[in-house]
């Protein structure tokens, strides 16, 4: 017997959700959000295309394969097909909650790194302080990696405060995380300060991860543009 997921224990409103659907042999990418949760089904605001950020034109019955990053902080898919379509109080759609059967994870839970250059204020807790303009090379929900600033030493151990500037379509979101040095790269060029966060809240982590997925999907849509 097929056991439905409990939508609220993996699925929260609000969350981010990835659907894709090949079309004349490309495939075409959405994104959209939850905005309500019953038992069995999940309401969801209207499919925007990922790459010129329109509205898809979608019908009852359409089918696709839906990808999320869990409260669990994993990475999952599983087929969604569109079974209503509301009008009211807003323009919405519904999709069933996945059975367990159909839900895939398709990472193991650790923290996906993407290179990104991402700008940074960065306070560094060490004598002499110092206030520091930073731009990461790459960033996960547990860390990042600073260009170390021509001209700089920074020991291992230390503590930065870090204010990190988001990059989204919509424009930019602030995120205020404590890291810590762990090791200086010189092998990479340019050499790098290899950080690990050791206070971020939760929502904030989920923040990071979603921001990462995101980048992950922007990716392979520049990827499947180029090959076709």
């Amino acid at each position: 017997m097929d056991v439905l997921m409990k939508g609220k224990d993996l699925f929260t409103i609000g969350m981010a959700l990835f659907f894709e659907q090949e079309k004349d042999s490309k495939m075409i990418r959405y994104r959209t959000k939850i905005c309500d949760i019953t038992d069995k089904q999940i309401e969801i605001e209207p499919l925007m295309n990922t790459e010129n950020g329109r509205e898809a034109i979608v019908v009852e019955g359409d089918t696709f394969t839906c990808f999320f990053v869990g409260k669990d902080q994993l990475y999952h898919n599983f087929p969604a097909t569109i079974v209503k379509r509301k009008l009211e109080p807003f323009r919405s759609f519904m999709i069933d909650i996945p059975k367990q059967k159909e839900l895939s994870r398709i990472q193991r839970r650790e923290f996906v790194r993407v290179d990104v250059r991402i700008d940074a204020a960065v306070e560094i807790n060490q004598q002499p302080f110092s206030l520091e303009r930073m731009v990461t090379s790459d960033i996960s929900g547990g860390g990042c990696s600073f260009v170390l600033p021509k001209g700089k030493y920074f020991f291992p151990g230390i503590i930065f405060d870090c204010c990190l500037a988001l990059p989204y379509d919509k424009g930019m979101e602030f995120l205020n995380v404590k890291a810590k040095l762990v090791r200086i790269d010189l092998s990479s060029s340019p050499n790098r300060l290899c950080c690990k966060f050791i206070q971020i809240s939760e929502s904030e982590r989920n923040q990071l991860t979603q921001f990462v997925f995101e980048q992950q999907v922007k990716r392979r849509n520049k990827m499947d543009s180029l090959s076709n």
